[in-house]
């Protein structure tokens, strides 16, 4: 665009998580979304309802994940780092931690969550001191989007597909999150026509 400078797209990462639905009429999808809302404050889609997500970090690429992640570490470093980022924003954002093993139920979400969230660094911290690594090969690759260039925050963004564990549960933060809806696409659609959401744009 001719008198913009534009802006590189910051590396971010996404997952859409679903769980199945029961007693699912014909033509219904069988399954459903979490989506949350974004804060009002936000400087990026404020208000929005969303797939919960965000932007790499310094601490994302920090040599000793490879020797935690071990065996499960992947070849490809910008995707073992886009990963990583992308648990570890979902765990910020809604609460949900996808490691292996699964924590049991007397582990401090709460502690933990708001040590993350403060510092990054810490979710490498939480790992070691808990005995579980993020387990960044049960994400499904879904699609890569990046910002158009007349936009002024850009990402590129990949997202991921992950199915819930019965044993977690979502809860927004009130920070950058203040709600969060389990919607079926169906769902989130009339709501989105009906004006009961705001969802953005398709950002490639």
């Amino acid at each position: 665009v001719r008198g913009r400078t534009m802006s590189t797209p910051k590396l971010a990462a996404t997952i859409i998580v679903l769980k199945t639905r029961k007693n699912v009429l014909k033509g219904e999808s069988n399954y459903k979304v979490l989506m949350v809302k974004r804060s009002n404050k936000s400087r990026f889609m404020p208000g929005a309802h969303v797939f919960p997500g965000g932007i790499c970090e310094d601490s994302d690429t920090n040599q000793n994940w490879s020797s935690i992640l071990q065996h499960r570490s992947i070849n490809n470093a910008k995707q073992q780092v886009i990963r990583l980022a992308a648990i570890r924003e979902l765990f910020e954002e809604a609460n949900i931690l996808i490691t292996e093993p699964v924590l049991e139920l007397d582990f401090d979400h709460a502690k933990w969550r708001q040590l993350v969230q403060k510092d990054s660094s810490q979710f490498l911290k939480l790992c070691i001191e808990n005995n579980c690594v993020p387990d960044i090969s049960s994400l499904y690759p879904w699609s890569n989007w990046i910002t158009p260039v007349q936009e002024k925050w850009r990402y590129d963004t990949y997202f991921f597909l992950a199915t819930l564990n019965n044993r977690l549960e979502a809860k927004h933060d009130e920070i950058e999150t203040t709600g969060l809806d389990w919607f079926t696409p169906e769902q989130a659609l009339n709501s989105f026509v009906e004006k009961k959401i705001f969802l953005p744009p398709p950002t490639w």
